[in-house]
């Protein structure tokens, strides 16, 4: 069974079926994400979880309004790992998150919308 990585109907629903909305919003997720995984993993080398915890919660909301599932469900592990400054589930976490961006990333080029 094929994992879903993206819910593409659930975006296309709440942006009210709107394909050129649809299109902008995604194309703002991959010009934004990158960056914010770049200062997650710098404040994640500082140990500063208070940054972690902000942009966390950012990458969490982004990640979600896009329908993106798994890195929605990565950014929730990170945060409760924040809670117990666990460091190491962190950096495993974002590993995970890299992974997944790239695999969400291919699936959204993929699209037709995208076109």
């Amino acid at each position: 069974m094929t994992e879903k990585l993206l819910d593409f109907e659930g975006l296309l629903k709440r942006a009210m079926n709107d394909k050129e909305l649809v299109k902008e919003i995604l194309l703002c997720y991959l010009e934004e994400t990158p960056l914010t995984l770049n200062t997650l993993a710098h404040y994640v080398k500082l140990q500063d979880y208070e940054k972690i915890k902000e942009d966390i919660h950012v990458l969490k909301g982004s990640s979600a309004s896009v329908g993106a599932i798994k890195i929605t469900e990565i950014s929730i592990k990170i945060q409760h790992a924040v809670i117990d400054k666990d460091i190491i589930a962190i950096s495993k976490a974002m590993k995970d998150l890299n992974k997944e961006y790239n695999k969400i990333l291919k699936t959204i080029k993929s699209l037709d919308i995208m076109e």
